[in-house]
């Protein structure tokens, strides 16, 4: 069933997004389950959202500015991370995204845990940022590349585990401070399509970005109006997930009042239809049965 419907023009969209409308695939690919991590912090004119440009090279939306995320990986899902999740049962995860024993209800489509999204949420946060949501809550922690005895090199080159790293560091995970707020999923055509999970959380308003270079050009701290605007002029490219969480958020003043707004909201899972017009990409969200 439709939700909504506009047309994107094409100067606001990542270069070369919709090619694959000429040319779809002969079968839609399976959708992987991902989670995204909306950073918020508040600047000198309000709540501000972290964005990373994607570097050109990227298999997916390259040249995007996006939020921190990616796939869930196995060992997102370990029994052994589940104790180290501050704030946040397996049981309260399942609630929180709507889950039942690994099944996204409503749509019965097979999951990791609901934990595990979590998991991803922080992980995938750590390794292009290098910022730790960890527990008990301090000050920020931000790992570059190189240091720490170059944890974060080694979690990012497969030497370090996950639960290795944070055992080092001697923190857990601040779980219990991400808020659910949105369900996302990748558009048919894409050849890479993913079932992602947006969370949002507040970090200290000193906290520094150290990008993971290999994967990230550029990190900018703007308020969703600011965001709006740039990329209405079309120098800060956006895909319609990303459009549509600033867009939520441009109302909301400080962190802790758009948290507040957010936590509890019915999430919907959401697939935009995408139709090539004169002008840009007309994106229709329906809601799958």
């Amino acid at each position: 069933m439709p939700t909504s419907s506009r047309v994107i023009p094409f100067h606001q969209l990542p270069p070369g997004f919709g090619r694959t409308l000429d040319t779809p695939p002969d079968a839609s690919a399976t959708p992987r389950p991902a989670s995204t991590l909306v950073l918020m912090r508040n600047g000198p004119d309000g709540l501000e959202t972290l964005l990373l440009k994607r570097s050109p090279g990227v298999g997916f939306i390259p040249g995007a500015y996006v939020f921190p995320g990616g796939r869930v990986d196995p060992e997102d899902a370990s029994p052994s991370l589940l104790p180290r999740l501050a704030g946040l049962t397996p049981q309260e995860a399942d609630a929180r995204l709507g889950m039942v024993e690994g099944v996204a209800s409503g749509d019965r489509t097979a999951a990791p845990p609901a934990a595990a999204f979590f998991v991803t949420a922080i992980r995938e946060t750590f390794e292009e940022t290098g910022i730790l949501l960890g527990a008990p809550r301090a000050a920020c922690r931000t790992i570059p590349r190189g240091a720490g005895g170059d944890i974060r090199a080694m979690l990012l080159d497969g030497r370090r585990s996950f639960l290795e790293v944070i055992d080092e560091l001697g923190v857990d995970l601040d779980a219990g401070g991400l808020q659910f707020i949105a369900h996302w999923v990748t558009p048919e055509p894409e050849p890479r399509r993913y079932d992602t999970r947006f969370f949002a959380a507040e970090v200290p308003s000193d906290c520094p970005v150290e990008p993971d270079l290999r994967e990230i050009e550029e990190a900018l701290w703007l308020t969703p109006a600011e965001a709006l605007i740039r990329n209405r002029a079309g120098v800060l490219p956006l895909v319609f997930p990303t459009l549509r969480t600033l867009e939520d958020l441009a109302d909301f003043r400080q962190t802790r009042e758009a948290l507040d707004a957010l936590r509890g909201r019915a999430v919907n899972r959401l697939l935009p239809r995408l139709v090539r017009r004169a002008g840009g990409i007309q994106i229709t969200v329906v809601k799958p049965g």
